[in-house]
């Protein structure tokens, strides 16, 4: 990890020692509510890959339900790549995932989670000079993260965070992906929260 990553990184952990008052984890029955979460992002570092392709956003939404101490989430983030010349081909990596967060809750509505995921990253390639085999592929992904939330209401909620991507591609993709966003939590209806129990 570069230099610009590690002050990134303290100045992330840093916001949440200033808000924190409390390290006592969230504790939620089981699939009892479901949020519904959206965000942008940026990325945060630049490796081999930025030397031929750029990323100038990228988009997730995800679901997210309490599960005992923390929660569960499954979502998908879209993450496009421009090549900086014609001999590299525009590319698309849509990363499904399944994974954990632990929920730490801090005073006026202030929370914090570290959590992990796996899951796969489609990626397809726009060129006409590559056969329609080679123009995508799905590789495993391991990725881990940390968010700080603020409830503005009731049910909504905004937040900022920080992910670890690792993409097992012959050369591994390895990015960080600085994002904000908005999340609403429902009341999960009670025929789905029995069938997930």
């Amino acid at each position: 990890m570069g230099k610009n990553q590690k002050i990134l990184f303290l100045f992330f952990f840093s916001s949440i020692s200033f808000f924190s008052s409390t390290d006592l984890f969230s504790q939620n029955e089981p699939f009892s509510k479901i949020t519904i979460a959206l965000s942008a992002a940026k990325q945060g570092n630049s490796t081999l890959i930025n030397d031929f392709w750029e990323n100038n956003f990228s988009l997730e939404g995800n679901l997210e339900s309490p599960f005992y101490f923390g929660e569960v989430k499954t979502g998908l983030i879209f993450i496009p790549f421009t090549g900086n010349s014609v001999k590299y081909p525009n590319f698309k990596i849509f990363y499904f995932y399944l994974g954990w967060n632990g929920v730490i809750n801090f005073y006026n509505n202030f929370s914090a989670s570290f959590g992990i995921s796996a899951g796969s990253s489609f990626m397809y390639f726009h060129a006409d000079q590559i056969a329609a085999f080679e123009k995508t592929e799905s590789e495993l992904t391991f990725s881990t993260g940390a968010k700080i939330k603020y409830q503005i209401a009731g049910k909504v909620g905004i937040f900022s965070k920080i992910d670890l991507i690792k993409i097992f591609t012959k050369n591994n993709i390895d990015l960080i992906l600085i994002s904000a966003g908005i999340d609403f939590t429902i009341d999960t209806p009670k025929w789905l929260e029995n069938f997930l129990k």
